[in-house]
């Protein structure tokens, strides 16, 4: 589950449409059945900047 999942996941417990116009998916029918398909494949992203002797985390790798 990534954060773009939280939103469809609400509204469909609360027993909405979730729009199609979303981009996430509820995980409702994970949570029902965990043999449920859900996703094939996840895509994230996590690379490192220095700033102001810190690093920051801003977005790089794929999965």
């Amino acid at each position: 589950m990534t954060t773009i999942d939280v939103a469809p996941t609400l509204i469909d417990a609360a027993g909405l449409q979730v729009p199609e116009v979303m981009t996430g998916k509820s995980i409702r029918p994970v949570i029902r059945d965990r043999r449920a398909q859900w996703r094939d494949d996840i895509f994230f992203q996590i690379s490192k900047r220095k700033q102001a002797g810190h690093f920051e985390l801003i977005g790089g790798s794929t999965a």
